[in-house]
Order: C-alpha cells, then sequence, then structure tokens
C-alpha cells in the first residue's frame, strides 16, 4: 500500500539508529497511558484475594541483599517462572504467563496459535515497547479479545499494564468477547435481533487487520449470513470513539447511493446480560502517566519530544461497533497496468462522494485505503440515484466505491468542527500523506466544502501512478526517475513526516507536474499513460490554490469529472 513506501536513498548520518516502530508506538500511546492506584486492589477484589497475599509472593522470590529477583537470568532478562506462576494465578489472570521477549530489542515476531483464540494468557517482556509490540500483534490477530494484560519486567521490578482501545492502564488478562464464538476453529460474530431471533455472521477469512492497540483498531473480514447462504458479506469490527459519527448510520443513511457501499446491518456490541462493550475502566481513579515509560537508552527521543512532554491523559471511551455491509473490493494497486480501470474507478469513487454529500455528510479522510475497485461491476440503474448524478456513469455501470466514514461529518457541522479543533490544537484527522496541501497548511478547512476531499483523489492517482517497486534502487535510472522523484517528497522514510513540509513538498508539485515533469524520465513506461490527467488536474487544483477560483460545490465535482473522462478520452 502506498502508505507504506520505503526508499533505499536514505542518508546515513552516523547517528544511532532504532527500530522505527518505537516512534509510531510513541505516537499512537502518546498522551494515551494512565496509571491507577486501585488497579492491584480492583485485581484482588476480583477473586476475593487479600492484598497481603501479593506481597508475601513477591516476598518470597525477592532477593534483598542484590535488590533483585532470586534466580534471576540477565543474559535473558528473565526471571522466575514460578513467581509469574503465582501471581497470575493469585489474581485469576488465566493459565499462566506466556514469555514473550528476551534480550533487549523489540520483539520481532510473535505466532498467535488460532486453537487458543480465546484462551486467558499473560504476555511477559522485558519492556514496556517489547509488550507493546506483542500486543499489537494479538489484538489484530485475535478479534475475540476486548482488552489484554501484561507484565513488563526488570531485574528489580515488575508492572502489571492492562491494553484495551483507549490506550494503557498501567498495570489486568485478556478479557474475552462472549459474541464471538469459536466453531472447528471459525470465528462467528453475533448480529442484531431481528423477529427475536439473532443473527449469526461466520467468518470465512480477514480482509484487513489494524496492528494499533488504542483508536479504532478496524478489523474487516468477508462473512456468511448464516450457515446455509451463499452470499458473502463484509464486516468491519471496530472501536468507536463515543464522541465520534456512527458510522453505521452513516452507511444506512448514505445507503443506496452510487459509488458507496450497500448497507445490511450495524450495532454496537454487548455482552450477554445486555451491558454495552466499552473501554470505560476505573475512570474514577485514572491519573496521567509518564511517557517516560516508552524512552530507554535503546530507544532515543532525540529532540525531547516525548520525555519534556506534559503528563496529560487523553482517554475517551471508546464502544465496540460493528457494521455489514454487501460490496467486496479491490485495492487500485491491483490494477496499475491498467490506466483505464483506475481513472474509471477514481471516477466512479468521485461520484460516490457526492452521492454522500447530496446525502448530508463530508467523507473527510478520502486515501487510498478507502477506495475499492469491485469485484463485479453493478448496473447503474440499480442505484437509487441513478437519474440525479451531474454526468451519465460511465459505460452506465459502477465500478467502485468509496467506503469507511468513521471520520465523516455533518455538511453543517464541517466548517464549525474545524474551527474547535483548530483552537483546540487538534490537528485534522485523516490520513497525512492524501491530505490537501491548503488542510495541511492551514489546520482547518476554510472556503469550498469539498475541494480539499476532491484534491485528496488527485493524490491518490498520483502514488498509484508512480507506484514501482525498482529490480535496483541503486541504478542511475532509477535515482533519475520521475517515480523516485514523487516517491521522495512525498514517502520520506529517512526523516519523520512532518505535515508542514509535505504541505511545502506539495504545493511544489503542484506547478512541478503542470508544467516541468517532462524533464524527468519515467522508470517505467506505463507511468507515462497517466501523465496527462495528472498534468491538468495539478493544474486546475494551483489554479483554485493561487487564483482562489469561487465556484459552487457541484461546479467543483463537475470540472473534475470532466477532466477525468476528458484527459483519458474515457
Amino acid at each position: 500500500m502506498p502508505d507504506n513506501w520505503s526508499d533505499s536513498d536514505s542518508s546515513h548520518s552516523g547517528r544511532p539508529t532504532f527500530d522505527p516502530r518505537v516512534r509510531v508506538i510513541q505516537h499512537e500511546l502518546s498522551h494515551r497511558i494512565a496509571s491507577s492506584a486501585v488497579f492491584l486492589s480492583y485485581l484482588c477484589e476480583r477473586v476475593e484475594l487479600d492484598p497481603g497475599t501479593l506481597e508475601r509472593v513477591v516476598s518470597d522470590h525477592w532477593d534483598q541483599n542484590r535488590c533483585r529477583w532470586r534466580d534471576w537470568i540477565e543474559e535473558y532478562a528473565t526471571a522466575p517462572q514460578p513467581l509469574f506462576n503465582r501471581l497470575v494465578s493469585s489474581c485469576g489472570l488465566g493459565d499462566g504467563p506466556s514469555f514473550a521477549g528476551h534480550g533487549s530489542r523489540v520483539v520481532e515476531s510473535m505466532e498467535v496459535s488460532q486453537t487458543a483464540a480465546t484462551k486467558p494468557f499473560i504476555p511477559v517482556c522485558r519492556s514496556f515497547l517489547d509488550l507493546v509490540v506483542f500486543v499489537k500483534q494479538t489484538l489484530s490477530s485475535r478479534i475475540a479479545f476486548k482488552c489484554i494484560y501484561g507484565v513488563f519486567i526488570s531485574a528489580s521490578n515488575m508492572t502489571y499494564v492492562r491494553f484495551d482501545r483507549a490506550g494503557a492502564i498501567i498495570s489486568d488478562t485478556a478479557s474475552v468477547d462472549t459474541t464471538v464464538s469459536y466453531e472447528e476453529e471459525t470465528e462467528t460474530f453475533l448480529g442484531p435481533s431481528i423477529a427475536g431471533e439473532r443473527i449469526r455472521f461466520i467468518a470465512e477469512g480477514y480482509l484487513h487487520r489494524n496492528a494499533a492497540i488504542q483508536g479504532s483498531a478496524a478489523r474487516v473480514l468477508i462473512v456468511r449470513k448464516g450457515e446455509d447462504s451463499a452470499q458473502s458479506f463484509v464486516l468491519k469490527d471496530w472501536w468507536r470513539s463515543e464522541a465520534d459519527i456512527d458510522e453505521g448510520e452513516v452507511a444506512r443513511i448514505a445507503s443506496g447511493r452510487f459509488g458507496l457501499p450497500e448497507y445490511v446491518s450495524h450495532w454496537a456490541v454487548c455482552e450477554s446480560d445486555g451491558a454495552l462493550q466499552d473501554t470505560d475502566f476505573l475512570e474514577d481513579s485514572l491519573v496521567p502517566g509518564s511517557n517516560d515509560i516508552m524512552c530507554s537508552d535503546d530507544t532515543p527521543d532525540d529532540d525531547g519530544e516525548f520525555r519534556d512532554d506534559p503528563p496529560r491523559l487523553e482517554r475517551p471511551n471508546r464502544v465496540h461497533s460493528r457494521l455489514v455491509t454487501t460490496e467486496r473490493g479491490e485495492h487500485l494497486l491491483k490494477f496499475r497496468r491498467s490506466p483505464i480501470i483506475i481513472l474509471a474507478a477514481i471516477h466512479d469513487a468521485i461520484l460516490g462522494h457526492w452521492g454522500l454529500f447530496k446525502a448530508g455528510y463530508l467523507h473527510c479522510d478520502v486515501s487510498y485505503g478507502n477506495l475499492l475497485v469491485l469485484t463485479s461491476p453493478m448496473p447503474a440503474s440499480h442505484y437509487q440515484n441513478y437519474r440525479e448524478m451531474p454526468v451519465v456513469p460511465l459505460n452506465d455501470r459502477c465500478t467502485a466505491i468509496l467506503n469507511d466514514f468513521d471520520t465523516a461529518k455533518p455538511v453543517s457541522d464541517v466548517f464549525a468542527d474545524a474551527q474547535k479543533d483548530f483552537d483546540l490544537g487538534r490537528e485534522p484527522r485523516g490520513t497525512t500523506v492524501y491530505m490537501s496541501a491548503k488542510l495541511l497548511l492551514e489546520r482547518k478547512r476554510t472556503g469550498s466544502l469539498v475541494h480539499d476531499d476532491l484534491e485528496s483523489f488527485l493524490w491518490i492517482l498520483i502514488a498509484v501512478a508512480t507506484w514501482v517497486d525498482p529490480p535496483d534502487p541503486s541504478s542511475e535510472a532509477w535515482r533519475l526517475s520521475f517515480e523516485r522523484k514523487i516517491r521522495y517528497f512525498l514517502f520520506p522514510m529517512d526523516r519523520p513526516l512532518d505535515r508542514s513540509d509535505l504541505a511545502v513538498h506539495k504545493l511544489g508539485l503542484f506547478t512541478w507536474l503542470s508544467k516541468y515533469s517532462s524533464v524527468w524520465p519515467r522508470f517505467d513506461p506505463k507511468t507515462e499513460k497517466y501523465l496527462d490527467v495528472i498534468k491538468k488536474w495539478s493544474e486546475y487544483t494551483d489554479d483554485a490554490l493561487n487564483k482562489k477560483l469561487m465556484v459552487s460545490e457541484d461546479v467543483y465535482y463537475l470540472d473534475i469529472l470532466n477532466l477525468l473522462r476528458n484527459a483519458s478520452r474515457l
């Protein structure tokens, strides 16, 4: 996927390098770490355990003279297993610990057995960062887990951690979602009740897993409705911030329109007793945890961004949610060598964006991953807004959809919400690399409601058109190529992706793409097929910014749609 491009030309400054996943973890969990003085008491109370029992267990395994655990093996950074067996069983945290990491480096890989998909366990790691990597992989592969409890340990101390979709609480075991069952190792989801009978969706496989701890942590699966159904559906499982829009409700309202997914059902996941599944946990006892936990000698924080940041806690309550739609699609890169398919897909997704806008919502996160080419095109007459669209559908069919409405906003609230976020110092939400230059620079939406989203479609096209895996990245042909130039400016791997720098790069690229792109040779001849539409679209966007073109939203849509149709001779 273009969000993860790499560039082998990164500079070598001689400074110590560290695993890039560390910086991802630091950003993901910054201000999402809480500590609770009643956490261990909570563990003890839930199994009616005398708090003094934990103290006695620790005392039995503590070497007072050496100030470390008895039988600690420094080479493997491992505490004696009997200690953890007693602590885990004492707190009712499962059958026993799973030693997930040894040594000082971030855990490389952890395979999770499907046969133990709902079995409680406690990962034990040497550092918080090792523990986070293991938990990210585990939560992304075990959809039944609502949270995971772990332990990170050094020779002289030990800390319990609870991970859930709102972040981490320093210091409880995996809690199992009873709405997911496993029949012969097949995941089965209980949907909403209709006429007194609950719908069962049987999983056939994963389309996407977001390996994240806090946040929506979306997983997307192919499912069937019941055992006898031959029709496949797409099920999205995610944790929605209580303050955010309900994506399922947006999908229901917008369903039936050209270029958008067709809605089947959505629901908030509840326990068997009807209680809502969310991340609300000991909220009255939580205080901000220190970011120092994410920094160590072998994971430097050169600019002090995390160590010096004043402690604060941002822990929104997240509600476990599910949405089922009918359409299944493929990502654009699969069709890069067929420009007609790519341009038609972007054209039809823009019509989907128009339909969503007319339904009263602005998408606000147009990106590569949210545009899918349908495996089977649909007749245009299938859609309820067929006769209302601004242009006649190409070949009288729909070839692609725009999905994921979790950052969508009601049109009436867009500017007010943007100003509120700006005043609070919040960055605009969305996929950074596909954001418009103006939104990156000004940090809020101004002027046209749809300009920023429509510009995002251009960056998707540029990313797909120039996606090339060179056989020899060090070759002169690659180093001087048009494709490498685009990659260097949009997907830098030798430095953090700063939003202001990216905005400046994009503004410069508009001029370069519209006037000077022919100076640089194409590494792949297929790229040439896209340059006409990229050039004209860049010229249009550049004019819209510099000359402040004041046109209606409908004219914006028509201009871009006609540009795609004419430049590609569709």
